[in-house]
């Protein structure tokens, strides 16, 4: 009886005097100025989670969230018909922070019990967190920069081992560029989280996609191991718009990695991308260990670097011949080459799944004979590759008129870049703005909202053709041989071979759409030939021919030379040079200096 008279009428004053306590302690504190607290909140300059199962305040500010969310960890469990709503069942990490930031226990506040988070981490442990990279894949839109997402390594509660992936992620609903820009921009696109076995996402990244796939285990203690791994689950069934530039897979990861080190939250880009996530691993020392899975088509390039041209038709006899029996006799980097072309020809359905399988046994016990250890984590990193943000300003002369040339590529990378860390020679624009001025007028150059090149070197093996394909408005001649804006929508496929390690040789065969005031609506054909050079003293030229027929015409020959000299990683000088023949002959050209950031 005494005991019940206690808790009827002592017991809510202790919990009302626990919360005033909590309440001061944090607001004297200023825990809501705290990095870890705006990462838990995702916010940055404004809420980017609006929804109001994320956001418990009335009025939106840091610091009413923060007592909100204290006060609704001490609302009583009998307010709730489902105790998985209860906030510290959706809310964990938060309540973490609070706890560690105050230094008090858990005692502080109720003890609830809650279930669906419970089997969260039984089901999904996280005895490891790591952050795994997919490279680009510039032929597809929704992967044309890369992914970034986490996973989860540990024994569940069965004792056993198992690897989950968590990603954030998007789905078109179509190609309408249009419609995509107005989603990215306005309304956004439906975000999607999703917990998966992650051998099936790495399979379908490396196997299907051909996409690398880095794994970057963190270094984490074990409060900042907790506040990730409790902070995803505080994601779960919220509605996120994503947005490819302002919101997306790697915003997300920026956001857990400031609860890894909050001095990464201070570390924000205009966009931050997938590669931008990498570097910070680099840049704050947060790698215990990394290491790569290769897809099958990188891996035959990367492997056929080292072996002469017999070698490579003797490995491409055998799995079209099915001569088995000649593996014992192959060094351990052919056994390796030869592994992947026919893990590429099973895929293209040249051999049935049970000699594939007796295939691949034969290999492997004769690569595990040989011994050698065979690393190639550090052949091409993302780390090494230059940033993806650029600005140049530069002077240009143009049919003898002279221009000063800003430039500002909000992502990601240019032909005459340095990209020797890529799958292939390529190029992607999103967003390229480059504006001419002069005493006398201001002009748009170019914009480009998306264009990509991919020149992928063809051998025997893989049979890689390469692609263009381009949406824009440029300055270019019409046939009347006037400098005029040119809507234009084109794409191309064609050729590229590898002459040499810094030497590339291409063909294209381009067609496209375009509109200007002299040509009006019209088809133009303008393939090209050219080639690029990796020079002495770090280097770069471009050079090509490009004719250009609209309709049933020719109009014009055009010679361009594009030389770039790579001063740091991210500072390059650039010099192009343009002749375009027709019954007179045109010449432009132009200088500048880049930085990329």
């Amino acid at each position: 009886m005494i005991r019940r008279f206690f808790l009827l009428f002592f017991f809510p004053i202790l919990l009302y005097s626990s919360q005033e306590k909590i309440l001061n302690k944090a607001n004297n504190l200023k825990l809501y100025e705290k990095n870890e607290w705006k990462a838990l909140l995702h916010y940055n300059g404004s809420f980017n989670i609006k929804n109001k199962k994320f956001i418990l305040s009335q009025s939106f500010s840091l610091k009413n969230e923060l007592i909100t969310t204290i006060k609704y960890f001490y609302t009583s469990q009998e307010n709730y018909h489902n105790i998985n709503n209860h906030p510290q069942c959706k809310f964990p990490s938060r309540l973490l922070f609070i706890s560690h930031e105050l230094n008090v226990s858990d005692s502080e506040f109720p003890k609830i019990n809650c279930p669906n988070f419970n089997t969260y981490k039984m089901k999904a442990p996280a005895d490891k967190i790591s952050l795994i990279y997919a490279s680009e894949n510039v032929k597809n839109p929704s992967s044309m920069m890369g992914h970034t997402f986490l996973k989860y390594s540990g024994k569940n509660y069965q004792n056993r081992e198992v690897e989950h992936a968590i990603t954030f992620y998007t789905i078109l609903d179509g190609t309408n560029l249009v419609t995509l820009a107005y989603q990215n921009i306005f309304s956004g696109m439906k975000g999607l989280f999703a917990l998966l076995p992650y051998k099936k996402i790495v399979e379908q990244y490396t196997k299907k996609e051909n996409r690398n796939v880095w794994a970057y285990q963190l270094k984490l203690s074990e409060y900042r191991k907790k506040l990730i791994y409790y902070h995803i689950w505080e994601l779960k069934g919220i509605d996120m718009k994503y947005f490819f530039t302002s919101y997306n897979c790697s915003t997300v990861i920026y956001y857990a990695l400031s609860l890894a080190n909050p001095k990464i939250y201070d570390d924000n880009k205009l966009w931050i991308t997938p590669l931008d996530i990498v570097k910070l691993l680099y840049k704050y020392n947060l790698i215990e260990k990394s290491e790569l899975s290769p897809s099958n088509e990188w891996l035959i390039k990367m492997t056929a670097e080292g072996l002469d041209s017999y070698k490579i038709n003797n490995i491409k006899s055998i799995v079209e011949n099915k001569s088995y029996n000649k593996i014992s006799k192959l060094d351990f980097n052919s056994l390796k080459l030869l592994e992947a072309y026919s893990s590429v020809q099973y895929k293209n359905n040249d051999i049935n799944i049970d000699e594939f399988n007796n295939f691949r046994k034969s290999i492997y016990n004769s690569i595990k004979n040989d011994g050698t250890i065979f690393d190639i984590s550090e052949y091409k990193s993302p780390n090494n590759i230059p940033n993806e943000r650029q600005i140049d300003i530069g002077y240009n002369n143009i049919n003898e008129e002279e221009f000063f040339k800003l430039s500002f590529l909000g992502a990601s990378h240019l032909l005459n870049d340095n990209n020797r860390e890529y799958f292939g020679e390529s190029e992607l624009k999103i967003a390229y703005l480059s504006i001419l001025a002069n005493k006398n007028d201001i002009e748009l150059k170019e914009f480009t909202l998306y264009g990509m090149k991919s020149y992928i070197p063809y051998d025997t093996l893989t049979n890689d053709l390469s692609y263009q394909f381009e949406l824009a408005v440029k300055k270019e001649y019409s046939k009347k041989m006037k400098y005029i804006d040119t809507v234009k929508i084109d794409g191309a496929i064609g050729i590229d071979f590898l002459l040499w390690h810094d030497i590339n040789v291409f063909a294209m065969l381009n067609l496209g759409v375009g509109y200007n005031r002299d040509d009006k609506a019209h088809i133009f054909f303008n393939p090209q030939i050219g080639g690029m050079i990796y020079e002495i003293f770090n280097m770069k030229s471009l050079l090509y021919y490009q004719p250009l027929f609209v309709n049933d015409n020719k109009i014009y020959d055009k010679f361009v030379l594009e030389h770039t000299i790579f001063l740091f990683k991210d500072y390059k000088l650039y010099f192009n040079f343009e002749q375009v023949n027709t019954n007179d002959k045109y010449q432009n050209y132009e200088f500048g200096f880049s930085k990329l950031f």
